[in-house]
């Protein structure tokens, strides 16, 4: 038997005891007794248990509470503060992230689409717009879900009798997917394994729709047109090139680069006509850095201004260059290379090949190209200026020939190793 108080009753053949006094209906700690079973039945207090003043301190510091508030009595009720119940305050991140991750997934969706069929401009920002979306998707969704399992875990300890191994494997679910192969749980928290498997293949989310966005070559887009910009060799712009006024190209509004150098013959202009003197230093300069890198000279961005961003572009340059015929005029260490024959009459290699090129010579390749109407200068009589000092000849300035390039170079003999690279 149990009293109203809360101790239990006095056994049978022993005087009931007077109920002993509740916290909340005395004014002092001394007052409070423990019930002790005796011989007499009487409730006797163990211990007087003192209780120590507490004087309040004030915001002033003086000890005491101002002199409007009295001192606060012994409490004799218990106060418990009550905020409102409601099961959407519980739950208001779990429809939230699903609101959110539904919206996230909706505008990935309208994002891709419109991209769908277009030309490709930037494409690896529009894959990092995309990745970034899918992936406030599927943080949105796990929380969301993961909320609900938390909610449906409780659900399922109030409504089933679990093991201890089974409550285990249910609460760590989402932290070891083998907890979930338990077979207790399967059976009796289907809810809660489907919401713990959903966590673990969110990721694949971000996975799949990566690879949703591809790029292929339309083949309607095939289009034949004159593209503005592209650069080219052009050597009939030097029949009326005038070094001086220079020269517009009028379909890339482009301006051309002449490849030689011209002087004067007269300081009069009307008197005066122009002369080859040297390459132009620009385009020596191109020419030797190409041949170094092997490879066409292009400055930044050059494609974009024959071809606009998204484009595959095949550009085809026709032009009209010089032709050249090879003859071999010597070959072998010691040899001796004959004189070039043409129509207009024969000529001598303008240097000794033998002696300057391997093993006598120091040289492995040597070229001339820079002689007759297109010797550097092309008259010894000529003042600081360029302008001849005398009369010049009558086939001064005109190119009636093309130029004689004479090349010599060495070979490995068959038979003969090749020297180790330093």
């Amino acid at each position: 038997m149990q009293r109203p108080d809360g101790y239990p009753s006095s056994p049978p053949g022993y005087p009931a005891s007077s109920p002993a006094p509740r916290p909340q209906d005395v004014d002092s700690w001394d007052e409070i007794h423990i019930p002790a079973q005796r011989s007499g039945g009487e409730s006797v207090p163990l211990k007087s248990v003192p209780v120590p003043t507490v004087v309040p301190v004030d915001v002033n510091g003086h000890g005491a509470y101002p002199a409007q508030q009295p001192l606060p009595k012994f409490q004799k009720r218990a106060v418990w503060l009550r905020f409102p119940s409601s099961p959407w305050l519980s739950t208001y991140s779990m429809y939230f992230f699903l609101v959110v991750g539904v919206c996230f997934a909706i505008g990935h969706h309208f994002f891709y689409s419109s991209l769908d069929g277009e030309v490709v401009d930037d494409q690896l920002r529009m894959l990092r717009w995309g990745t970034a979306l899918a992936f406030a998707c599927k943080a949105s969704l796990t929380a969301a879900v993961l909320s609900a399992f938390d909610q449906q875990v409780w659900a399922t300890v109030r409504s089933s009798f679990l093991s201890v191994v089974a409550l285990d494997s249910m609460f760590a679910a989402t932290e070891n997917p083998l907890d979930m192969l338990n077979l207790e749980l399967l059976t009796k928290a289907k809810m809660a394994v489907a919401m713990a498997l959903f966590g673990w293949c969110a990721p694949a989310i971000v996975i799949i729709t990566a690879n949703t966005l591809l790029v292929a070559p339309p083949s309607f887009m095939h289009q034949d047109r004159m593209c503005r910009g592209v650069r080219s060799l052009n050597f009939d712009l030097e029949e009326a090139y005038n070094w001086t006024i220079g020269i517009s190209q009028k379909q890339s509004g482009l301006k051309p680069l002449s490849p030689v150098l011209w002087n004067e013959t007269n300081r009069d202009q009307a008197k005066s006509i122009g002369y080859y003197r040297r390459p132009d230093t620009q385009f020596w300069d191109l020419v030797q850095a190409s041949t170094v890198l092997r490879r066409p000279i292009t400055y930044d961005n050059s494609t974009l201004e024959t071809c606009a961003r998204g484009w595959n572009c095949t550009v085809r340059v026709e032009m009209k260059g010089p032709g050249y015929k090879c003859t071999e005029l010597g070959s072998g260490v010691g040899s001796e290379a004959r004189n070039l024959s043409q129509q207009s009459g024969e000529i001598s290699p303008p240097f000794d090949f033998t002696k300057q090129l391997l093993p006598l010579g120091e040289l492995s390749f040597l070229s001339q190209s820079f002689e007759g109407e297109y010797s550097q200068p092309q008259m010894e009589e000529i003042d600081e200026g360029g302008y001849p000092t005398k009369r010049w000849p009558k086939n001064f300035a005109a190119f009636r020939t093309e130029p004689i390039v004479w090349i010599g170079y060495v070979k490995t003999a068959k038979g003969i190793k090749k020297a180790v690279q330093p």
